[in-house]
């Protein structure tokens, strides 16, 4: 590039010649940094999320165990043991996903300045964010539910 500018005038003054993506690349690295350690965050917080609703439901399940046996013993099937504990599990996780994304709805003022190429009423985003941490959950919940409902009533019973 410098040498055809030079060969236009030889006397110009040519120093630090860079392509204009080069400049709009450099320009944008800060926020490109910024935006990635945001984006690892989230992904860490919501596998924190994932692990936490999950230990959660283990835990209470595992208290249930019992209770459990009782209802495969007096016929119940595995599909409403699972059902019944989904249940349970996810009406926590939709609660705190209608507070949230009410709260995001609120708070449009503070997301407006941050978000580039998203409106800040962007309905497939609200949607889309609450129907990955909805997944991450059902499967939270599923994992100890579908343990629980292996369950046999005759060795829990006669143990307990």
């Amino acid at each position: 590039m410098t040498e055809a500018i030079q060969s236009i005038d030889p006397e110009l003054p040519v120093f630090n010649v860079q392509t204009m993506t080069d400049v709009v690349s450099s320009s944008l690295a800060r926020t490109r940094i910024v935006t990635s350690l945001l984006l690892l965050f989230a992904a860490v917080g919501l596998a924190l999320a994932g692990v936490g609703v999950f230990s959660v439901v283990s835990y209470s399940v595992g208290l249930r165990v019992r209770e459990v046996a009782i209802r495969m013993a007096l016929g119940g099937t595995t599909r409403k043991v699972v059902a019944l504990i989904m249940r349970q599990g996810l009406a926590p996780v939709t609660g705190g996903l209608l507070v949230g994304s009410a709260s995001a709805l609120m708070l449009t003022r503070v997301l407006t300045s941050r978000l580039f190429g998203v409106a800040a009423h962007d309905p497939l985003t609200y949607s889309s964010t609450a129907l990955v941490v909805f997944f991450i959950a059902a499967l939270a919940v599923w994992l100890p539910a579908r343990r629980a409902a292996r369950v046999e009533p005759m060795i829990v019973l006669r143990t307990e």
